[in-house]
């Protein structure tokens, strides 16, 4: 794609998003993220009572053995299949040949990755001494079909995305995720142990890609073009090769996520990957909420502004200056009053993970500039950028993560992912950023202005966390329901003095929630 060095005009934008107040590609992208982070937030509250059960009701070794088998199953799927939809946002060759196309080269690829999974899984469950290999096997061989469920929803996911129908894709993504939840804690409470975590998750795949199907077939015909004047002869040529290139970088990217449970699996036991799997999945559940979905929002929306790099790399750097200003502050908050939600929820089963849990909450406040990042690289189809940026994430957090898993077990592994990231996330935006109007000093502001009321706040807030939970559950209890939202007030009104322009930013979106709340 060749990036102007003019202005280009307003892109013409199809039926669903000029009915959008104001018309424009901004809000376009609001509207994508309020439907995305709603149905987010109403999962991970899902989320976070089925977490409840599943703490309850299994052990850290039991916990262990599922984060294994998820991890061990991404390292299986070199291509994952969904990237070829951002290969075709990307290429803005989203027409129906080209999307038949797509999905013939991604369910050959994913047929051979479910079958290496099936047969892989048993001397793969053999490997780790401290799991019990049938059953790791197992649950392997049932995460094995994701690719095929993803190759299934290709052309339906494609066209929603370029329709911005993103309605449909969080009704979809959110009402799968709900009844893989309950699923989860059903089985959990009926003794289900590893299996509760991983079968729901397993069906769910396929049933979000039957939903892409039904909804994108309720598209209105404009939204469903069957004509792209960017098709040619050498289209299947032409996305292979790109797809190639884009799910290999994806694949390091699931990679940086996967090897620490392995690695803790080789270098540990079974409860150390447990603590880590279960800090992990707490540290993040707020930043997911704010980040969710931003890849399938923003790279729609900013492939729109190919034609004027300038105009796209702003757009990149407010995305970055309101992400920051709100979950640099959740994720330290969620460091102050790391006590009394264990003490009142989780110990002394899982003392084994706060530390873990503090030091991950920590590295999300740098994490959350990835996906906006990422969104970006693939709308200028840079996919080549994406893979070198990951390749050397990867291969020094192999070397961290090993040295972490080998002296220092879960929380080892979790400060070498705060040190990786710390460095990783500073470098992509620079690569983003680089050759544009937009400095890359700009965005690095954005991530550590909010540190500058932030971090007082949070070890105030902590202090009285502390004091108020040695008193015993009752103060726990205080310290959560009341000091912890007068914090997060706080945190949010010292972003109108510290950082005016991110405030400026985020205003509207305040307004926005706060007419909903009145039933505007």
């Amino acid at each position: 794609m060749s990036q102007g060095k003019h202005a280009s005009p307003e892109p013409e934008l199809p039926e669903p998003a000029r009915s959008t107040v104001g018309g424009g590609l901004a809000s376009v992208a609001a509207r994508g993220s309020t439907w995305g982070t709603a149905q987010a937030t109403v999962n991970k509250a899902a989320t976070a009572a089925s977490m409840l059960l599943v703490a309850c009701f299994l052990s850290p070794s039991q916990m262990g053995v599922a984060t294994l088998a998820i991890a061990v199953s991404g390292f299986l799927v070199p291509f994952p299949p969904i990237v070829m939809g951002d290969v075709l946002v990307g290429l803005e060759t989203t027409g129906a040949r080209s999307r038949r196309l797509a999905a013939r080269i991604a369910m050959r690829h994913a047929t051979a990755m479910a079958a290496l999974s099936l047969a892989l899984a048993w001397p793969i469950a053999a490997a780790f001494p401290d799991a019990p290999t049938l059953l790791l096997a197992m649950l392997i061989g049932l995460l094995g079909a994701k690719p095929l469920a993803e190759a299934l929803s290709i052309g339906s996911l494609t066209r929603l995305r370029v329709a911005f129908s993103y309605r449909a894709i969080a009704i979809a993504d959110g009402a799968t995720q709900l009844a893989a939840t309950a699923a989860t804690a059903v089985m959990a409470v009926a003794g289900a142990g590893p299996l509760a975590i991983v079968l729901p998750q397993a069906v769910g795949f396929f049933a979000k890609a039957a939903w892409y199907r039904v909804a994108a077939k309720r598209l209105p015909a404009e939204a469903r073009d069957d004509a792209d004047p960017k098709e040619r002869s050498g289209d299947a040529g032409r996305l292979a090769k790109s797809f190639r290139t884009a799910a290999t970088a994806q694949y390091i990217h699931n990679l940086v996520f996967a090897i620490a449970p392995p690695l803790l699996g080789l270098l540990s036991d079974a409860e150390a990957t447990g603590y880590y799997a279960f800090a992990f999945m707490l540290a993040t559940q707020a930043t997911v909420v704010i980040g969710s979905q931003l890849v399938v929002v923003l790279q729609p929306v900013l492939s729109r502004l190919n034609g004027d790099p300038n105009r796209q790399s702003e757009a990149y750097a407010r995305v970055i200056t309101v992400l920051c200003a709100i979950a640099v502050p959740v994720s330290l908050l969620q460091v102050a009053f790391a006590e009394p939600l264990f003490a009142l929820l989780f110990r002394p089963k899982w003392d084994g993970a706060f530390l873990p849990f503090l030091v991950l909450s920590v590295s999300q406040s740098f994490y959350v500039v990835v996906s906006p990042t990422i969104a970006l690289m693939k709308a200028r189809a840079r996919f080549g950028t994406f893979l070198y940026w990951q390749g050397a994430h990867l291969l020094i957090a192999a070397l961290c993560y090993s040295a972490g898993a080998y002296w220092g077990g879960a929380l080892g592994v979790a400060i070498a992912d705060l040190a990786v990231w710390a460095v990783s996330a500073p470098a992509a935006m620079f690569l983003s950023t680089r050759g544009t109007t937009v400095g890359a000093w700009r965005c690095f502001r954005a991530l550590i202005a909010p540190c500058a009321a932030s971090v007082p706040l949070a070890i105030a807030s902590g202090a009285a966390a502390h004091q108020l939970t040695a008193v015993g559950p009752a103060g726990a209890l205080a310290a959560l329901l009341l000091v912890a939202p007068i914090a997060a007030v706080f945190a949010l009104a010292a972003t109108k003095w510290t950082q005016p322009a991110a405030w400026e930013e985020v205003k509207p979106l305040l307004a926005r929630l706060s007419a909903r709340f009145r039933g505007r």
